[in-house]
């Protein structure tokens, strides 16, 4: 019986050791929609004071969506699948569009929870705040700190009724310093790039130059946007460290990726 016990536990503890993704990369195009769409494929929602949290289709994209409906400050939250936690290198990422005509004073907050079901672990990492109704959205990246909390939520509040936000492109990667320059740069076969040998350009390999490129620090902020000039990008006004890129290619595919400038 004991033997028995003991291997029941260990598959127990296979199955939750399973259960945790080191890193998420979902724009949510094979979900289900509709009011009851969520909890679905690890996701889950805590709303309060009846706001609604599902996932909506909007000119034929998937989007998690955060609304308040008829309730004034009200907060909703979008839960992820368990996690690995980060151990100080990840990275997190997402893309939230605001409503048009949302009243002034709403944020959507990209934080830390203990629980998929108890939201006073909360740790904000990042803020938008009145996120942009255009199709673009605001994009906030976010380097995730050395923590125990296997889960990320998405925290929308608004001080007033009748808001409500879209959110897509949710990217998490535990360990993002492991991965290298060449691990990116091989994103895809028609988008390449290198830092050249003095550290003031990004030399790309292009079919077709991209449409727009943006250049981000490893606190999440925009430091750089602009087009290729000769298949050339420069960062001579870049400090030394480590960045992230957009690549938007004129389909309106993006390419995301890293690089040190040295």
């Amino acid at each position: 019986m004991k033997s028995k016990l003991f291997l029941s536990a260990l598959l127990l503890s296979a199955v939750a050791t399973s259960a945790q993704v080191s890193t998420i990369n979902e724009n949510f195009s094979t979900f289900t929609t509709g009011p009851n769409s969520i909890p679905q494929k690890g996701w889950n929602k805590v709303t309060v004071g009846g706001s609604l949290v599902s996932i909506e289709q909007q000119s034929g994209a998937n989007y998690l969506y955060l609304d308040t409906f008829n309730n004034d400050n009200t907060q909703s939250y979008g839960i992820s699948p368990q996690v690995v936690p980060s151990t100080g290198s990840g990275t997190l990422s997402f893309r939230v569009i605001g409503t048009q005509g949302n009243p002034p004073g709403v944020t959507v907050d990209l934080g830390l929870v203990a629980s998929p079901t108890d939201m006073t672990s909360f740790q904000v990492i990042g803020t938008v705040a009145n996120p942009s109704s255009t199709t673009a959205g605001n994009h906030l990246m976010v380097m995730v700190p050395a923590t125990t909390k296997q889960y990320f939520a998405v925290r929308f509040s608004s001080p007033s009724k009748f808001a409500s936000v879209s959110v897509t492109d949710v990217v998490y990667n535990a360990n993002a310093s492991t991965l290298g320059v060449a691990d990116y740069s091989r994103t895809t076969k028609d988008i390449q790039f290198v830092v050249n040998s003095k550290n003031t350009a990004l030399e790309f390999v292009t079919k077709a130059d991209p449409k727009k490129i943006q250049i981000y620090s490893a606190g999440g902020q925009k430091v750089a946007e602009g087009k290729l000039k000769d298949k050339s990008f420069d960062i001579t006004q870049l400090q030394t460290g480590v960045y992230y890129i957009t690549i938007e290619d004129n389909n309106g595919s993006v390419t995301k990726s890293k690089f040190t400038k040295k």
